[in-house]
């Protein structure tokens, strides 16, 4: 069943894709990552919202590098909930390069219009902390310098 929500999820009709994008939320697989980011570019809203739920609910850091790719989609809802699922997932990343991918993306992103800059400077924060948490001080320092001056 799971390769027909992945064929579903490519379909014309907002309403299979929606439709998939809920069902593959019930199974949650790491399978799905792939479509689930897809899904994020999504032209409807309401796919794109469960596409960024079901990412954050599987957590897996296998997602961040096209996440901090779709940090530069043309739609700023398409960054926004980018930031938020980065948000989402960072707590849980071990690997410091892909955290280092990260921070970098969504620093760039602390000066795009408001939604957008608000859902960066959260995901930054728990880069920041994670990095943090993993001894990589020298990133750490620079990100908590860029949240200091944020919120100046």
């Amino acid at each position: 069943t799971i390769p027909c929500l992945f064929d579903a999820m490519r379909r014309n009709h907002d309403y299979v894709r929606r439709t998939a994008a809920q069902a593959l939320q019930q199974i949650l697989d790491e399978h799905a990552i792939p479509y689930l980011i897809e899904a994020l570019k999504d032209e409807h809203d309401d796919i794109r919202k469960i596409a960024a739920a079901n990412l954050a609910q599987l957590g897996h850091e296998q997602a961040i590098p096209s996440l901090t790719e779709i940090l530069t989609h043309y739609h700023w809802p398409v960054r926004q909930i980018a930031a938020d699922v980065l948000a989402a997932i960072v707590p849980m990343t071990q690997d410091r390069k892909l955290l280092k991918q990260a921070a970098r993306a969504l620093w760039w992103r602390l000066t795009d219009i408001d939604p957008v800059k608000k859902s960066a400077f959260h995901a930054l924060e728990h880069t920041a902390s994670r990095l943090v948490l993993l001894d990589d001080l020298t990133l750490a320092r620079t990100s908590s310098f860029v949240l200091f001056e944020e919120n100046q």
